[in-house]
């Protein structure tokens, strides 16, 4: 989806387990963004993983196997890979818990120490490239799972990408592989099969978002179990969704533009190397605060985007709408503007009324003209209700985002 031919060929020059990493790490960073993707990140000459994923307090350890030779994979090749790929993520799990990483490193986020990433949480997955029947891996080896101090998952390349088609917001991504252990308690979880997966855990949301220690009332989780079910029946184009749905599914994708195109490298050191700084490491804060919303916020605040681009549109004036996340304790700024020029003063002022407001510690806030809000929303809108839902065809929102937080400034 996100392989351009450029990409394809460098990576058809590469050795085939090589190749397999790399294009696990091209399925996971354009969803999850750079800042928080890992590719082989290595401490002191040791590597880590294969990819890592760290959003919030969670870290996914990822480790990729290959089967070279064509034809179908036999067991005791299963066997092998799931015993190399658990005891990798395992002892990289304890170093990672006992301090001995100091730091890592990736060219979007630079050197970021260890410690300050606040981790508590961890799961495996084992990515397998090979071809088999269905089968679930804790058949072949149940006390290697059962065994684990973490949770280990097993999936294929293909199920992973199939996956980032509905799973592809960090929260969602994080939250899957949460629900999948807990689906994993009393159901099989076949390898090859994820679909079938997937629809347990969409049917089971209700009963693991409370087992997770949820505090939302059932109707609010049924909600979001809907919202889950009729975004997935648009990805795939299979049955009816409500006009009303999938056009905030279609401005959800707002706020994922503007989050990818606020992202900047790390700034180089005189050794160019990425190294970052301390306001490269507030941009990160900023995306962040919109990179944490699930698909189905992002689809609620970008219904607000819309509405505010339409009534300036009408008015020929700036317009903007607030919402408020009590969990979070952050308010969020949805402006539209009439023109290209953005009165970068008067949209702060904006900011900081609706956070006193709301009485919230921290605040995002995004603008954009409305012609641009209007016909990104358009385009994307059009693209789903084409035979292909093509999440990157759509025109740059060139939006302009500010994050203000009480403990570290503007």
């Amino acid at each position: 989806m996100f392989l351009d031919e450029t990409v394809k060929k460098r990576l058809l020059k590469m050795s085939i387990g090589y190749r397999t990493d790399r294009i696990l790490y091209f399925l996971l960073a354009p969803h999850l963004l750079g800042y928080w993707t890992f590719l082989k990140p290595g401490y002191k000459g040791k590597e880590i993983g294969d990819v890592l994923f760290i959003f919030g307090d969670v870290c996914v350890l990822f480790e990729a196997k290959t089967r070279a030779k064509a034809g179908m994979a036999k067991e005791n090749w299963i066997r092998a890979k799931l015993k190399e790929g658990t005891c990798q993520i395992v002892a990289n799990c304890e170093m990672l818990k006992d301090g001995k990483v100091v730091s890592i490193r990736n060219p979007w986020r630079g050197e970021v120490s260890w410690s300050s990433l606040g981790v508590k949480y961890y799961h495996g997955v084992i990515v397998l490239m090979h071809d088999t029947e269905p089968y679930d891996p804790r058949d072949i080896e149940p006390t290697l799972f059962s065994s684990s101090p973490i949770p280990i998952h097993v999936i294929s390349l293909h199920d992973i990408s199939e996956l980032l088609r509905f799973m592809n917001t960090p929260w969602d991504f994080v939250v899957y592989w949460e629900f999948r252990n807990l689906l994993g308690h009393k159901f099989r979880l076949l390898v090859h099969r994820e679909q079938s997966v997937y629809s347990g855990i969409i049917s089971n949301w209700v009963t693991f978002a409370k087992a997770q220690g949820s505090k939302h009332s059932d109707a609010k989780l049924e909600e979001d179990r809907q919202f889950i079910e009729a975004y997935t029946k648009v990805v795939l184009k299979s049955g009816e969704v409500n006009d009303v749905v999938k056009k905030k599914i279609a401005t959800s994708y707002l706020l994922d533009i503007a989050a990818g195109s606020a992202m900047s490298k790390a700034e180089q050191d005189k050794t160019r190397k990425r190294v970052g700084s301390p306001e490269h490491d507030f941009l990160i804060k900023t995306v962040e605060a919109i990179a944490d919303l699930s698909r189905r916020r992002r689809a609620e605040y970008g219904f607000l985007w819309l509405d505010s681009a339409e009534k300036s549109k009408e008015t020929n004036c700036q317009f903007h709408i607030s919402g408020c996340s009590p969990s979070r304790n952050r308010t969020y700024v949805f402006h539209a503007r009439p023109t290209q020029y953005l009165d970068e003063k008067s949209f702060l002022e904006i900011v900081m009324d609706a956070m006193a407001m709301n009485k919230s510690s921290s605040a995002i806030g995004l603008s954009a003209t409305s012609e641009n809000i209007i016909h990104t929303f358009k385009s994307v809108l059009s693209s789903i209700e084409e035979t292909e839902f093509e999440e990157d065809s759509y025109k740059l929102l060139n939006a302009t985002s500010v994050f203000i937080d009480i403990l570290k400034g503007a």
